[in-house]
């Protein structure tokens, strides 16, 4: 009995953390829409070249995840903000959405399939 509770235990533990890191993952409808909010940052961590071919409008903060100081600027934040993080497929922004996690962001989101899922208005 004790060793079913435990297993019981642990996969609810499993399912509300692999539940709340998904929550993290916002689809473009839910980023435009918090985008347009007061204290919520549009966060791009693309190179600068990336950023030269396309950008979405509403970004405000730019830190290239490779270059050599980006953990010492990501602490630098403002942990009080939200930020809409986002690259080019989503991988770097998971990446830092996780790092600044582990700093003690609380409000922080990632774009799923980033800037390439992105569907500009015309």
């Amino acid at each position: 009995m004790k060793k079913i509770l435990i297993k019981i235990m642990f996969s609810l533990l499993f399912v509300n953390f692999s539940c709340g890191q998904k929550s993290k993952i916002i689809n473009q409808k839910t980023f435009d829409s918090l985008a347009l909010k007061s204290n919520v940052i549009v966060f791009d961590v693309r190179t600068k070249e990336e950023i030269q071919t396309k950008k979405i409008q509403s970004s405000s903060l730019y830190v290239d995840y490779y270059s050599d100081d980006f953990q010492t600027k990501i602490q630098k934040l403002d942990k009080t903000k939200t930020y809409l993080i986002y690259c080019r497929s989503g991988v770097r922004s998971m990446k830092t959405l996780k790092l600044m996690s582990k700093f003690g962001f609380l409000n922080i989101y990632s774009l799923d399939g980033g800037i390439d899922n992105y569907k500009f208005k015309k």
